[in-house]
């Protein structure tokens, strides 16, 4: 049976057919049983496209006459985006057809952007989605516009040739082999395009569509679905609708559903699970909703039976896509975390949404029941490096069999006992370099993780500078993350090799001689991850047929003021075949490297090691296309944010380095980098402007990297005297310097106090029971650990011994060379804005051996542990001096103690206090909490951030 195209625009009406031929159809179509339920459509059929995209997307429609041909009437669109790689659909509904082999849809359009598609919509009436339980639909999809921008006719087939590939594709989309194409038909048209910033023009002219061919008029209804988490953890791959995915989240604070995703996460996760309306708002922009489910209620004695249960959290919390648990989870909190991991378990049986927590250790055991175990190590103005945080996290994930997808949170502000010691004094608030939330992003997938956090306590969408950048630094990471991802989601962490900086060659301008070659081949792999990294490495991550290696710089500073970080060419050796080649991925561009096989695989030269690298290896040409392509995809934002950034980082510099000039004098040398940074800063905008992205990423790295030098320039002089960057309250930021000079001036002109510590000498104890001195053993059942005086030679000089080693049959943990031992010290009066310094002689004793580079540490409880002290010492006598200022009227608690093994001496403790310093000498800092998430310490309220990690 023939029947006749039906040609839809608007107003459109059916082509007249000979009356004869119509007459011989309609007796056919009556006097055949055959056709008796599939009647030729000959209703009038009105096109009517309509918009469907995000509301970031000002989409205006007009009707009439079209540019392209003014004979040609039909609607156009005018699409207006302020962002790049935007997906819209434009979406008209046409009478119900059942698919045969003649069966076409064909659309006229003229658009001002390649690349739109037509296809048909296609319902599938006996199979449910298993994402929604409705009736699954499907596009077919068809042609595509060329850009010509003159009218182009595209083509979608409908023959059943096109329903079987199609359901092919739903089964591995949906992970389901018995998917029913059963009685599918097709019932509309789809324009699908990708648009980018500026004005998007779309006009849309004759659509042909048919032959029409009715399906059954009362298809068998479907089956309600069960419903279907939209998120799984498969081992270490998480999958979201079945596609594997690199997860990045951020807590929710307030912000635009649109601002958060132009982040570039993939995630949010949000104050309360009870709010529908944010987890709706968030997941129609593509989000995933995390929340903190319900907790049920436990005997306070015993974690083993709840007194009162959950309800089936697929009816009371339908809407979350993942459980969070926590934050900074103890060893002694484990308990409670499996026991409601384990009711959370029982009461979500049907949707089995993954649960996540974040852990301070044990993350073997918490891995038992949390599918997503946090193993983050905040690291960003402390004593322990970019690299010691990689080395650790990467030990941790190797030491625990059962951890199968560890991820770790980046900070994106200063610890939270910092923030609020310079907020209670009304000081100028302490901010990340984007060098540091980037390096902290690196060290993440150097380690191994499979998902990344950026931990934040307000909201970003503001008109704050520092906002600002943050937030870009975040998109930034996004894009990495993403042009990284089927890297990072299919392959497998190996190893990690050295990385060889040209600058550091032994005879720099000689030649290497072969039997060089062969012994930097044997020694190429990273070992043993005890000590500090100084040097680059590179991680070696395997996928089948390619691997990603990520050359890192390290140092042992850059948690404080990052350095230059930068050589122009770094050399490193990779396993390959004898076909592989490589290439270094830029954000403006893959660059393919010359082929230098030498012993151990082949030589790779990396040019322009910035922080951090990206080289793929791959002997698939394919694999550097699909590189080149997402690359490509990126590289215009990935350009203006650098430019953005660096422009940031330059106005900064700037500020502090006046207000340092100002107390300090002025560096003729600083003055002459500001200057190269800011005709690198000109220059990438400029750059940018004429669309040359290459030269504006090298332009902007440029003027972030002259403007670490002046930073870093600062900040050495600042910690010139200092025994650590964390013995002074304000060194360990680049802003707050400038109030590092105004405390010394202002000690310069105080009276001093007599010693707050009469007892330092140790001279006068026989037993520190005689005092306040009060030692604590904080891991008895690992370690024997000793608080004792002792007399130190034979001039009858009494000191304080820390003494602490491992039991015998304890095995180590992560937490092994966390503190053993603490000594509290007697309580020193101070008021709001007093200043004390507190000196010590320290040696390292030689009956234990150490078991990490640092043990002794000290610290206040105003600024906390995460910013203690922690000198290098040997077996001679050490003199440190540390610089606090009292955050409040009443005592202030000085503890001392030893990470791990050690045996540490201690004597001549002397704390002096000077007077308050005047009102009006620091800057006034405006209070920057968010009032909508405030503190409460049995519930996460504002996406967890209070101090007690679990209710």
């Amino acid at each position: 049976m023939d029947s006749q195209l039906i040609p839809l625009r608007n107003n459109c009406r059916l082509r007249r057919m000979p009356a004869v031929f119509t007459v011989l159809i309609l007796l056919v179509s009556a006097g055949s049983s055959v056709f008796a339920q599939s009647v030729v459509s000959d209703h009038r059929v009105q096109a009517e496209w309509r918009f469907s995209g995000p509301d970031s997307v000002r989409a205006t429609r007009t009707e009439g006459a079209l540019e392209a041909g003014p004979d040609l009437a039909g609607v156009r669109f005018d699409l207006a985006s302020g962002t790049d790689f935007v997906p819209i659909r434009l979406n008209t509904n046409c009478p119900p057809a059942t698919p045969m082999d003649d069966f076409t849809a064909s659309v006229t359009i003229s658009a001002s952007v390649p690349g739109i598609s037509v296809a048909l919509r296609m319902v599938l009436p006996r199979q449910p989605d298993p994402r929604t339980g409705k009736p699954l639909t499907t596009l077919i999809r068809g042609s595509s516009y060329g850009g010509s921008q003159v009218p182009e006719k595209l083509i979608v087939s409908g023959s059943p040739a096109r329903i079987v590939s199609e359901v092919r594709r739903l089964r591995t989309e949906l992970h389901q082999s018995d998917i029913n194409a059963a009685e599918a038909y097709v019932d509309g048209v789809v324009l699908t395009a990708e648009i980018h910033r500026g004005t998007t023009i779309i006009e849309i002219g004759e659509l042909l569509y048919g032959p029409v061919v009715k399906p059954k008029s009362t298809p068998a209804p479907v089956a309600p679905a069960a419903p279907v988490a939209r998120v799984r953890i498969e081992r270490d791959r998480c999958l979201v609708d079945g596609t594997a995915v690199f997860l990045r989240h951020v807590p929710d604070h307030g912000e635009s559903a649109e601002f958060l995703r132009r982040l570039n996460v993939n995630a949010v996760w949000t104050p309360s699970s009870d709010d529908t309306t944010r987890a709706e708002q968030l997941q129609q922009n593509s989000l995933l909703v995390i929340a903190t489910p319900p907790h049920p209620r436990f005997d306070p004695a015993s974690f083993d039976v709840p007194v009162q249960g959950l309800p089936p959290l697929e009816q009371t919390e339908p809407l979350p896509d993942l459980w969070y648990l926590g934050t900074r989870i103890a060893d002694d909190q484990q308990p409670h975390l499996l026991a409601w991991a384990r009711e959370l378990r029982s009461a979500d049986r049907v949707l089995r949404r993954p649960l996540m927590a974040d852990v301070l250790s044990a993350e073997g055991v918490a891995a038992r029941q949390v599918d997503m175990v946090g193993i983050s190590r905040p690291n960003i103005g402390t004593s322990e490096t970019f690299g010691d945080g990689r080395n650790q996290s990467f030990l941790r994930r190797n030491q625990s069999a059962q951890m199968m997808f560890p991820w770790e949170w980046i900070l994106t502000e200063p610890a939270p006992a910092v923030r609020e010691w310079r907020q209670s004094l009304s000081m100028t608030a302490a901010h990340p370099e984007p060098e540091q939330i980037l390096m902290q992003f690196a060290s993440a997938i150097s380690s191994g993780a499979r998902g990344i956090g950026f931990w934040k306590t307000r909201s970003l969408e503001s008109d704050d500078p520092h906002d600002s950048e943050t937030a870009a630094v975040i998109e930034l990471c996004g894009i990495y993350a993403d042009i990284l991802q089927p890297l990072l989601v299919d392959g497998r962490l190996d190893h990690h090799i050295i990385v060889r900086p040209e600058e550091h060659k032994a005879d720099a301008g000689g030649r290497k001689s072969w039997t060089d070659e062969i012994f930097a081949g044997s020694q190429n792999r990273v070992s043993g991850y005890v000590a500090t990294p100084t040097q680059p490495d590179a991680a070696v991550i395997n996928c089948p047929g390619r691997s990603l290696i990520l050359p890192v710089w390290w140092d042992t500073d850059s948690q404080f003021v990052p350095g230059r970080l930068y050589v122009a060419e770094a050399t490193l050796t990779a396993a390959a075949t004898e076909t592989a080649a490589a290439s270094q991925i830029f954000l403006s561009g893959v660059r393919g490297l010359r082929r230098e096989p030498t012993a151990g695989g082949l030589k790779v030269r990396v040019t322009d090691f910035d922080q951090f690298a990206m080289i793929m290896v791959s002997a698939d040409p394919e694999h550097r296309r699909e590189m080149e392509s997402r690359v490509h995809r990126h590289a215009q934002r990935a350009a203006e944010l650098l430019t953005i950034i660096a422009k940031s980082k330059l106005q900064r510099t700037l500020t502090v380095s006046q207000q340092i000039a100002d107390l300090s004098g002025t560096d003729d040398a600083v003055s002459q980098l500001l200057l190269q940074a800011q005709v690198a800063a000109d220059l990438a905008q400029d750059r940018l402007q004429r669309g040359d992205l290459t030269e504006a990423e090298s332009a902007a790295a440029r003027c972030m990297r002259v403007a670490r030098e002046v930073q870093r320039r600062h900040w050495q002089a600042a910690v010139s005297e200092l025994t650590t960057p964390t013995a002074g309250p304000h060194t360990m930021n680049f802003v707050t310097l400038p109030d590092h000079w105004k405390l010394l001036h202002h000690m310069m002109r105080s009276d001093i106090s007599p010693q707050l510590i009469p007892t330092g000498n140790f001279d006068n104890l026989r037993l520190l029971s005689q005092s306040d001195w009060q030692p604590v053993s904080s891991q008895p059942e690992h370690f024997h650990a000793n608080a004792d005086i002792v007399a130190e030679g034979a001039q009858g000089n009494h000191v304080l011994r820390l003494r602490a080693w491992r039991r015998q049959n304890t095995q180590s943990t992560s937490d092994s060379d966390g503190p053993t031992l603490m000594v509290q010290a007697p309580q020193l009066p101070a008021d709001r804005g007093d200043v004390l310094e507190i000196k010590a002689r320290i040696s390292l004793g030689q009956s234990i051996r150490r078991s990490s580079n640092r043990p002794f540490f000290v610290f206040d409880s105003d600024l906390g542990p995460e910013c203690a002290v922690c000198p290098d010492l040997n077996s001679t006598w050490t003199t440190i001096r540390v610089l606090r200022v009292a955050s409040g009227n009443g005592p202030l608690q000085l503890w001392m103690g030893i990470n791990g093994s050690a045996e540490i001496f201690v004597d001549d403790v002397e704390v002096t206090r000077r007077s308050a310093v005047v009102p009006g000498q620091t800057p006034i800092a405006e209070d920057t909490t968010d009032s909508r998430f405030q503190r409460n310490g049995s519930r996460v309220q504002g996406a967890g951030y209070t101090n007690r990690s679990l209710p």
